[in-house]
């Protein structure tokens, strides 16, 4: 059997297919399809989801549909994060959504999303390792913390490269004393919202920002997943790119960098300080940048529920 899992984000949109095989106990990546057409756009300021992105996330889950046919998808999961959690437009949205693609949303909370984020991201590392997983979205961040697949803590704050990039480089201004306040903002958050009070023995970093990040830092002209699986980014590397990104307009920074920034080009400086900060306050020197997340752990957990055990994982 297959099955398609959506992961509708503030920034992007994606796509992920998997093949189960119950006899064999066996999962398998068929395909993943990413686009980032930013649902959230000024969800933070306006509290609605814009009918230009509502008529745009319906031609992309039209798109999905195609290849969920095409796969012969017997599941479709489809999960909404920060703005179907903020928009007051929201139930329109998803009536819309469900009656002209035939696709359910599921409200994703805070701690399913990080929840799956932490599944996702941990479900093939040794037993013996206690991961903290970070996955910094457009509209909200999640750090977690588990072992053996077994979540143990999760925390989510309403903040993220979309909404900090719309509140503190209002109009595309970047200057040191802007940086300083979200780096302050920032530090304010995290010491006040999270309790680390555990032993990490490996820190993952999952989505747009730490996948971005590494391919620039690789140096590839072309986002490769399999290529950004598992490489090591340290503070120092990360932190390099603060006043690299800061020094260029978004337009420079794609022209610099290509399509591996594309989409990204003018949230990634915000999406940066986060990880830079989020390193800064676990006290740890480096991370392993993840290309799984979300999608993957909401098929996980479906497979779990459904037949009682974890499938071993065939990238």
């Amino acid at each position: 059997m297959q099955i398609a899992s959506i992961d509708i984000g503030t920034n992007t949109v994606i796509l992920y297919i998997a093949g189960i095989s119950v006899e064999s106990e066996r999962i398998k990546t068929i395909t993943n399809s990413y686009t980032i057409p930013r649902i959230g756009k000024n969800v933070g300021t306006t509290g609605l989801i814009s009918q230009e992105k509502i008529l745009r996330l319906i031609e992309i889950l039209n798109s999905f549909q195609k290849e969920i046919v095409r796969y012969d998808c017997e599941i479709v999961l489809a999960g909404g994060t920060y703005p179907f959690r903020t928009a007051e437009n929201v139930p329109q949205v998803i009536a819309a959504i469900k009656e002209q693609t035939g696709i359910t949303i599921d409200i994703l909370s805070p701690e399913t999303e990080a929840a799956y984020s932490f599944l996702g991201a941990s479900y093939i590392g040794s037993a013996r390792q206690k991961p903290v997983v970070i996955d910094i979205g457009g509209g909200s961040t999640e750090i977690s913390y588990g072992a053996s697949r077994i979540l143990l803590y999760r925390k989510s704050v309403p903040f993220g490269a979309v909404n900090l990039t719309e509140k503190f480089f209002t109009n595309g201004i970047v200057s040191p004393e802007r940086i300083a306040a979200l780096q302050l903002h920032v530090r304010d958050v995290l010491c006040n919202e999270f309790s680390i009070d555990f032993t990490i023995t490996n820190c993952l970093a999952i989505a747009g920002t730490p996948t971005t990040l590494a391919a620039m830092n690789a140096g590839l002209l072309s986002f490769d997943e399999m290529l950004i699986d598992g490489r090591i980014l340290t503070k120092n590397e990360i932190d390099f790119f603060i006043p690299e990104l800061a020094s260029l307009s978004p337009a420079e920074v794609l022209q610099k960098y290509g399509s591996i920034v594309a989409g990204r080009e003018d949230v990634l400086l915000a999406g940066t300080i986060i990880l830079s900060e989020i390193l800064r306050f676990l006290k740890i020197p480096e991370l392993q940048v993840n290309a799984k997340g979300l999608r993957h752990g909401a098929v996980f957990e479906y497979c779990f529920k459904t037949f009682g055990k974890y499938f071993e994982l065939l990238y």
